[in-house]
């Protein structure tokens, strides 16, 4: 027996946020296969038919306003962006696995590896749209804000202080 068999599997917590788009993906494909049997016409029965869970989930459950820009934390990072603060991302489905490593692989210009069994795993994927985010020039614009703010602060502040050194009995 090797090491690895010997060790149990240890039981992984639920992730809430997992759980959550399972059941908004029961829910999507549900309305999915209802769009399906209810289209008046065959083009919009092929429509329903050509929707991914994804697209579903952004545009009915999401609201996703059509052409907005979506991205990861890191994709906005690399842009020079900042999510705000207290601002909530959209989870969707990830590529699964197998898909990521053959994408990997074909970057390197190697050969995609073999299944291993675990290629079915779907991670999630974290999006914020574009209404989420602080572009480079808004985030210019605070800085400068908060920096005019704190120099007035500092004048104020040292107008109190030199009023405070006025020997009021001299002048009197």
């Amino acid at each position: 027996m090797t090491k690895t068999e010997n060790t149990p599997k240890r039981e992984r917590k639920p992730n809430p946020n997992r759980e959550k788009l399972l059941q908004m993906s029961a829910d999507a494909r549900s309305l999915k296969d209802r769009m399906i049997q209810e289209a008046e016409t065959a083009e919009e029965a092929f429509w329903w038919t050509a929707q991914t869970l994804n697209s579903i989930l952004l545009k009915y459950f999401y609201r996703v306003p059509e052409g907005m820009e979506l991205g990861t934390f890191h994709q906005w990072k690399a842009k020079g962006c900042i999510i705000k603060k207290g601002e909530k991302a959209l989870i969707i489905w990830g590529q699964p696995l197998s898909a990521q490593r053959a994408e990997k692989a074909q970057a390197k210009g190697e050969e995609a590896p073999e299944e291993d069994g675990n290629g079915e795993y779907f991670p999630m994927c974290f999006l914020f749209r574009a209404d989420q985010v602080l572009t480079p020039e808004q985030v210019e614009a605070e800085k400068t804000k908060r920096q005019e703010a704190k120099e007035k602060r500092e004048q104020i502040s040292q107008a109190i202080q030199d009023l405070q050194t006025v020997d009021l009995d001299s002048i009197l």
